[in-house]
């Protein structure tokens, strides 16, 4: 092999490492940065609209209340950050029984396919029939993408 062809073969193996390396570490490409931890939860809670803007049937399916009258939605995940500051983290939680694809492997964060876990503790405050307020709470976590946004599983 030429010498020529060994140096562009080493460039190319070098750019893919990079990449990679990159792509373990949440850098979004995209948008060619690293996002900061409050947008990046802003995005992901957008990305996952059901915790943000649930409906009513869904409320009283996980409230256990059929009497649920009204409730708190967001439009934006940055609302929500807002109201509850500490809703957010990377990472596996515990008391969360985390799902057989959690957390990404190495070769998904390497591709690109998901970076890493991010967690959330809903809250959710509503009224019942009888007029009082209450408040319901629990644990979600998703694989994420370097740039926020829950990835889907198909």
């Amino acid at each position: 092999m030429s010498r020529i062809k060994r140096k562009i073969l080493a460039s190319i193996a070098v750019a893919f490492f990079a990449w990679g390396g990159l792509n373990t570490t949440g850098f979004c490409f995209s948008e060619m940065r690293y996002v900061p931890d409050k947008e990046f939860f802003a995005r992901y809670l957008e990305s996952t609209r059901i915790l943000l803007q649930p409906q009513l049937i869904e409320v009283r399916g996980r409230t256990g209340d059929p009497s649920v009258k009204s409730y708190d939605s967001f439009e934006k995940g940055s609302d929500y950050i807002q109201k509850y500051p500490d809703c957010c983290s990377y990472g596996p939680q515990a008391g969360v029984t985390p799902d057989s694809e959690y957390p990404p492997s190495f070769s998904q964060s390497f591709f690109g396919q998901a970076w890493g876990l991010a967690a959330i503790h809903y809250h959710l405050q509503y009224v019942n029939g009888a007029g009082q307020a209450k408040e319901y709470q629990s644990f979600f976590q998703h694989r994420v993408s370097p740039c926020g946004y829950a990835v889907r599983r198909y």
